[in-house]
């Protein structure tokens, strides 16, 4: 068995906070788009906004494989990379999930971002209305110039999944649960999707 100096294990250590801007560009993008969710859904606050994700989705959104030690010490190169827009993010784990505290700079930031179009403004509104079917779900998503793919699914969580083939810019899974008179909405990326 081959032995390696201290100097030389040092030298064999990857910093993981030197990543590609492409990787955090990816996570910056998740991030802005669930900010956005949030503040169509409940409105906007100029606060505080903490976010929770586990490692297994961080690792999808930034196309690595690390571990929590090593995914402390990737972040830390995020928060510096997004700091001019986002502001300082403060980033806590406890095990494998991760809490990302946006401060006001960051939840303003977002709000002043045009919207790319209305589709989500129109879904969250459609969903929060007692009443609302699949077939007005299903209208909504038949009138943006993509094309929907949906699917019935037989489990106790959704009754529908949709996606889009061909926007480029939306790789989202949505699924619905009709529920009485109501319908539940969640929108996962397609790793997390698959992880369900």
């Amino acid at each position: 068995m081959d032995r390696i100096t201290p100097d030389q294990a040092k030298e064999k250590q990857v910093d993981h906070s030197a990543a590609p801007a492409s990787s955090y560009e990816n996570l910056k993008k998740y991030m802005i788009e669930f900010i956005q969710e949030q503040q169509l859904k409940i409105g906007y606050r100029k606060e505080v906004l903490r976010i929770y994700y586990f490692l297994s989705s961080l690792n999808h959104y930034t196309g690595q494989e690390l571990t929590v030690e090593e995914m402390d010490s990737y972040l830390k190169g995020f928060c510096d990379y997004v700091r001019p827009f986002l502001g300082s993010i403060v980033i806590t784990h406890r095990d494998e999930r991760f809490c990302f505290a946006v401060p006001e700079q960051g939840t303003e930031a977002v709000h002043l971002l045009p919207l790319r179009n209305d589709f989500l403004p129109r879904l969250l509104e459609a969903v929060s209305h007692h009443g609302c079917t699949m077939d007005d779900v299903l209208t909504i998503f038949q009138s943006t110039p993509y094309t929907p793919s949906v699917h019935r699914l037989a489990d106790e969580d959704f009754d529908y999944l949709i996606y889009f083939l061909d926007d480029p810019s939306d790789n989202y899974r949505y699924c619905f649960k009709q529920e009485g008179e109501h319908i539940t909405y969640h929108r996962f990326t397609p790793e997390d999707y698959r992880d369900l």
